[in-house]
C-alpha cells in the first residue's frame, strides 16, 4: 500500500490517564492510496515518541507493519513502519 506525506506538521495530544498517569500521542497526517479507490483516503500515524515525522513523499507500508491479532483476524499494527517507495509518484 502506497503512504502519501505532505508536510511535517505533527498534532500532540496530551493530557493525564484514568489511572493518572501523563501521557502524549503525536499523530502525522497522511493518505493512503488504496487500491481502487478513485482518490485517496485522509489518515493518521501515530508516531513514536521522540520519533522525527516522515519527510514529504511517497512510503510503502511494510509486511512488520501487520500481525495476526488474539482471535485470528489479520491487524495493523499502531506504529507502522513506513519505507520511502521505489516511485515518488501517485498511484493510478
Amino acid at each position: 500500500m502506497k503512504i502519501e506525506i505532505q508536510n511535517t506538521q505533527v498534532e500532540v495530544h496530551s493530557g493525564n490517564s484514568k489511572a493518572g498517569r501523563p501521557y502524549s500521542i503525536r499523530r502525522q497526517g497522511a493518505y493512503a492510496h488504496v487500491a481502487g479507490a478513485a482518490y485517496p483516503v485522509a489518515m493518521k500515524i501515530t508516531l513514536q515518541d521522540n520519533a522525527q515525522p516522515f519527510a514529504p513523499g511517497f512510503y510503502e507500508l511494510c509486511e512488520s507493519s501487520f500481525y495476526v491479532g488474539r482471535y485470528g483476524e489479520l491487524a495493523i499494527s499502531n506504529n507502522l513502519i513506513l519505507k520511502p517507495a521505489a516511485s515518488q509518484q501517485r498511484a493510478a
